[in-house]
């Protein structure tokens, strides 16, 4: 698996409402993985709003690595 850049969400009409790329913590000895947005940007009526525009793990998905490993990805924590 390797991050994806220019992942985009449409609505039920079809209508672009946000994108951005995703990132990824897999873990194999733990058999853990999870992903996250690198960066996201909603549209709305035509207009950009910057949702994650940091690059780094946000606090809410920091807290679900497992405890035993958290501290491989500490410098990345999103501050």
């Amino acid at each position: 698996m390797e991050n994806f850049s220019g992942i985009n969400i449409f609505n039920e009409k079809d209508k672009h409402i946000a994108g951005g790329w995703m990132e990824f913590i897999y873990e194999p000895t733990y058999n853990f993985f999870i992903s996250y947005w690198g960066f996201l940007t909603y549209l709305d009526s035509g207009k950009e709003i910057e949702i994650k525009d940091k690059v780094g793990i946000p606090l809410h998905i920091f807290n679900q690595i497992l405890e035993n490993v958290r501290y491989r990805y500490k410098t990345e924590l999103l501050k």
